[in-house]
């Protein structure tokens, strides 16, 4: 098969990991592929097939016009004609999408072209962009305008940001027109939370479920000093791990819990940025954003428990990655989160109250369910998931 991927990164991030490590897989399968994204220069491994449909100065338009006009997804002119004409010469026989999102491409040209093309379409939802007027979630915001139609939108000034204007109506008719001319299209998403909201949006559709997968091989349980380097000897860590610690992660619980703790534990925050740490308390230790897996896995394996008290969330892969380094999960009952963390781990309330209760009982959980959960979560099972509905679709 000739299988063309879309996204708005290659190779950095979770979506951009996802999407070069499932290149990869298919390029292994005998397929061929090309991955197009728009942002962030891609690591030297996706050389052979990453192609970037979008440059710098074309994204950084694209996205001060979304800032001042809501039209996410809707700018790259230039950029998407050129894309529009790369699918053409390469004659895909099934387009994967993932984030359309980003500043880097204009959908409803997008889907136009693909639907003149009558090519199978494939696209994973790793958030909720595509069925709202405006943002990428809105549990934290208690909204539920995506479901009838959009409009005063609570969440304008969220990402994607808009300074002034709020087109939130008119972009979710929008986005129902554009999806309306897609008539061989599957929706993949990795949870059962995010199935049932496409199903209850106004896109009226049903959704595949493929559970995100990782690297069994590396994220595994082993033996580490890790913390005992970081002069943390003898104390129950505590993590908290994320790529951008913004208010939906749940960064204010872990300071107003770093003051209830007990001198037996210690709590451990992996991606601080430096211009945060000065808000940090002193109590609680952080450490720089890691790229390196090999080091992650060291501390996920390391920790005592896995703290995730995100707010908003579809199907977190740092709850998969601590699962299978045999870290146990506590969480908060948000978007999918609980549907990974209840493998191996305790769903809680919102407060801290509640998450010191769920560490006192992380003792008692049963440590068989790791295996059965590192099974679940294996990456070539997620792969090969999407081949067989390629193979399907066509």
């Amino acid at each position: 098969m000739r299988i063309l991927l879309i996204n708005e990164v290659c190779g950095v991030t979770s979506t951009g990991t996802i999407c070069a490590d499932l290149a990869e897989y298919l390029i292994k399968r005998g397929h061929d592929v090309r991955a197009f994204y728009g942002r962030l220069d891609a690591p030297s491994r996706c050389d052979s097939y990453g192609v970037r449909i979008a440059g710098k100065s074309e994204v950084m338009l694209s996205a001060l016009s979304a800032r001042l006009f809501d039209n996410c997804g809707r700018g790259n002119r230039h950029s998407t004609r050129r894309a529009i004409g790369m699918i053409r010469d390469f004659k895909p026989d099934i387009v994967h999408i993932h984030n359309l999102h980003g500043y880097y491409i204009n959908y409803p040209m997008l889907f136009a072209a693909l639907a003149e093309m009558n090519v199978p379409v494939v696209q994973t939802l790793h958030d909720c962009w595509s069925v709202t007027g405006h943002c990428a979630y809105f549990d934290n915001a208690g909204c539920d305008k995506w479901k009838n139609g959009c409009g005063a939108c609570p969440q304008k000034k969220e990402y994607p940001r808009s300074v002034f204007l709020d087109r939130s109506a008119s972009n979710l008719l929008e986005k129902k027109k554009a999806y309306d001319r897609l008539k061989n299209l599957k929706i993949v998403v990795p949870s059962a939370w995010l199935r049932d909201i496409v199903r209850s949006s106004i896109l009226q559709r049903d959704a595949v479920i493929i559970p995100n997968g990782i690297d069994t091989e590396i994220f595994r349980p082993h033996q580490t000093d890790y913390f005992v380097k970081k002069g943390l000897t003898g104390k129950k860590v505590i993590i908290g791990v994320a790529s951008l610690w913004e208010p939906r992660k749940g960064l204010n619980f872990f300071k107003e819990l770093s003051k209830q703790l007990s001198d037996e534990y210690r709590i451990v925050l992996v991606g601080v940025r430096q211009e945060q740490k000065k808000d940090i308390p002193e109590e609680i230790y952080t450490i720089d954003r890691t790229s390196d897996k090999e080091e992650l896995a060291s501390i996920y394996s390391g920790a005592y428990v896995y703290l995730n008290p995100t707010l908003e969330d579809n199907y977190p892969t740092t709850n998969l990655e601590a699962i299978c380094c045999g870290t146990p999960v506590i969480t908060f009952a948000t978007g999918g989160s609980p549907e990974s963390a209840e493998h191996y781990g305790i769903v809680c309330e919102k407060n801290t109250d509640s998450i010191l209760d769920a560490i006192s009982r992380i003792d008692s959980l049963p440590a068989e369910n790791i295996e059965r959960a590192r099974a679940l979560f294996n990456a070539d099972r997620m792969r090969q998931s999407y081949e067989e509905l390629y193979e399907k679709m066509l």
